[in-house]
């Protein structure tokens, strides 16, 4: 019996748990590097509502908001702060979701990743993607991808901070200083549930999308 618990204790039961589920509705900060160049984003995110928004997304002063469910439009926004603001819009092709697919990973160990103990869960059934949890809990730490590599981003990684489980009311408006036009021409084509729609949309920041942290496809 001796022997039994001691290779319990090396292979404790946690080692194959699924990831941890994200929540429905929640916010964070990504940064990334791509040719050396940091970028950093604020992501917030309402999936049973199909909202999502990124504050930076192309650089300071830039906004992109996907509205895909109301109205079907996602909006890019330059200028955001100045005189000179400017918006252009299309027809919403994305579906709202999570920076990773929880489901898909397992527990493979556990790291100290900038001073934070983590829970570390790898892909599974050629998923190519290794997440950093905050331990003990669903923050996202890092992630780092073989097709976020492939994509442009430096080593494939991404770090995650400043994690909200509230939002701020009004993230998701479209604010009308904006200028955007839609969504009279939005609404006219229906939104396509395809979550790799807004891959490259600006040559500034390659996989910009949140989803692109992880996306498989």
């Amino acid at each position: 019996s001796s022997d039994l618990s001691s290779i319990l204790v090396v292979f404790p039961a946690v080692v194959g748990a699924t990831a941890p589920a994200l929540p429905d509705a929640y916010g964070f900060v990504q940064q990334f590097n791509v040719s050396g160049a940091v970028h950093q984003q604020k992501v917030y995110l309402d999936k049973p509502n199909q909202f999502e928004r990124l504050d930076g997304n192309a650089g300071p002063g830039t906004i992109q908001l996907n509205r895909p469910k109301a109205q079907g439009c996602t909006y890019s926004v330059n200028g955001v702060g100045t005189s000179w603001v400017g918006c252009s819009d299309w027809a919403a092709t994305s579906v709202v979701g999570d920076p990773i697919h929880p489901d898909e990973m397992a527990a493979c160990g556990s790291d100290t990743i900038d001073g934070v103990v983590c829970d570390k869960f790898c892909g599974q059934g050629g998923y190519s993607c290794t997440a950093w949890f905050k331990k003990g809990t669903n923050e996202l730490v890092q992630t780092q991808s073989a097709d976020d590599e492939k994509a442009g981003t430096d080593k494939g990684l991404k770090k995650f901070s400043s994690w909200m489980s509230t939002l701020p009311a009004g993230t998701f408006d479209v604010d009308p200083a904006w200028k955007c036009q839609g969504p009279a021409q939005c609404s006219a084509t229906p939104a396509v549930a395809t979550a790799a729609s807004l891959r490259n949309k600006t040559s500034a920041v390659p996989c910009a999308h949140p989803m692109e942290a992880c996306n498989k496809d």
